[in-house]
């Protein structure tokens, strides 16, 4: 008798015109975890921050991990200037980081200290 049931089920499923149920779909591919460049990432300052700090442009460091880390870098850091050289938006501070590779130092705030870190695997300081 139950048979019959989930037979006569399928035929009102059929006879309502309504689409077969839907086969399960693959599985998602696994993720592929890509670190970030450098170990780093980084968000804008607002303009009270920067006015703070008394800089146009700055961004802070909202991820430190790798060689970012082994270089000094730590959350929360500012970073002023790459090479000497301040930014005005986070595009040109990749683009300087690029730029400047493999030999990059960072103007960086931290706290009241203002210091120069450099983010170049070959520099003694960045022994991990």
């Amino acid at each position: 008798m139950r048979c019959a049931g989930l037979a006569l089920a399928g035929a009102l499923v059929l006879a309502t015109g309504l689409p077969a149920p839907a086969q399960p779909a693959d599985p998602p591919p696994p993720r592929r975890i890509v670190p970030p460049p450098y170990g780093l990432r980084v968000a804008p300052l607002d303009e009270a921050q920067r006015g703070a700090l008394q800089q146009a442009y700055a961004v802070q460091a909202t991820y430190v991990v790798g060689l970012a880390y082994h270089c000094g870098l730590r959350l929360g850091d500012v970073i002023v200037a790459v090479n000497g050289q301040a930014f005005d938006s986070e595009r040109a501070f990749w683009d300087l980081l690029a730029a400047h590779a493999p030999a990059i130092r960072l103007d960086v705030q931290r706290g009241e200290a203002r210091l120069s870190l450099p983010l170049d695997e070959a520099a003694p300081e960045c022994a991990g």
